[in-house]
Parts: C-alpha cells; structure tokens; sequence
C-alpha cells in the first residue's frame, strides 16, 4: 500500500493519520482499513511509526515520536535543536480520498520504486500458461 514516507535502509515506515484514519475523527480509535494496511506493512517487514496528524504542531507532543525514530535509525539523541515545526499544516494535505489517490503528493508503484533505485525497471514474475 502508498506510504507516507518510507525509509527503506531501516525497513521503516512513518505514517502520519490525519482525521480520516479514524472512527470519528476522534484521534483515538483507528478505522479498519488503517489497522490492515499497518497490519500488511508489518507483515512484509516493515516498523510502522504512526503519527496523528493533531500532534504535528507541538513539539512536546512530538519528541517521543522523534526520539522512536532516531532510536530506530541510529542518531544519537542529542536534542532537538534541528527539528522545526514552524510551518502550518492543513489536516487537507495528508488527506487521500476513498479511492485512496492522493490529493496533492504522488505515489511510487514498488516497480517504480525499483527502477529509480537501481536504472532499471524490476522483474516481472511470468505466469504459466498451462
């Protein structure tokens, strides 16, 4: 499934859950098609760090969320001098529709995802045709 950000060197995904990932919009209780999709990233290897959109804009809410990340990647937690979180975010700019397109960031297929990575397209599987 698309990802927010993925950090493919620590087989680690941050997802950031806008109002929409939840029953009600209440930030409390994930709605089911948020829980497979984490659920179907771990399967496949995958660390999901799950943001709520409603804690972007506060850095005392935040920090535990920067620390898991720095833990899990490796940087020494030294402070948090470097993180800004100045610029405003419209909970509209994290926001997919149902049809799960985004509504204003793009998406890599793991085919195109392979060919920026290595110059050539992956390998497709061929089916038997018995």
């Amino acid at each position: 499934p698309p990802v927010d950000l993925l950090l493919p060197d620590h087989n680690m995904v941050i997802e950031i859950q806008g109002p929409f990932h939840y029953v009600g919009a209440d930030f409390k209780t994930r709605n089911g098609s948020t829980l497979l999709k984490i659920a179907l990233l771990q399967k496949a290897g995958f660390e999901v760090i799950e943001i709520p959109a409603n804690q972007l804009l506060n850095n005392d809410l935040m920090k535990p969320y920067i620390d898991q990340i720095k833990i899990r990647t490796g940087i020494p937690l030294q402070g948090h001098g470097s993180v800004s979180l100045k610029r405003k975010w419209a909970d509209e700019a994290c926001v997919t529709t149902d049809d799960r397109q985004p509504s204003d960031h793009g998406y890599l297929t793991a085919e195109e995802h392979s060919k920026e990575q290595t110059g050539k397209p992956a390998k497709r599987k061929r089916k038997n045709s018995q």
